[in-house]
């Protein structure tokens, strides 16, 4: 499974979602609930300028104005689908954004 692959389970769930950090912008309005994910290790071997290993370790986080249990249940079903083992998840409230954040670990690879 490479980062094409994820995009693809990630999008089984239904929300907005990046890849990376979204940059506040002015003209846009957030969405009050989307998934955000990035890469916290990206291994790579790369032989004649092809991959011909990929690992990385990802932290996928879902975004919610108010928390949403099923929606976290929906994120899980679609990792476990994927045959994704996970970690976590981790639970955090931002006071100052008001938002809640739900945190998975995992790693994938095109083994």
């Amino acid at each position: 499974m490479d980062m094409r692959d994820l995009a693809r389970v990630i999008d089984t769930v239904g929300l907005p979602f990046i890849n990376g950090i979204m940059k506040a912008d002015d003209n846009k309005q957030m969405p009050a609930s989307y998934i955000a994910y990035h890469a916290i290790t990206n291994n790579s071997i790369y032989a004649d300028g092809e991959i011909v290993y990929f690992e990385a370790e990802i932290a996928l986080s879902l975004i919610t104005k108010d928390r949403d249990r099923d929606t976290e249940r929906t994120v899980e079903t679609a990792l476990s689908g994927a045959g994704i083992d996970y970690d976590g998840p981790d639970y955090e409230f931002d006071p100052k954004q008001d938002m809640h954040t739900t945190t998975w670990y995992f790693q994938i690879s095109d083994d």
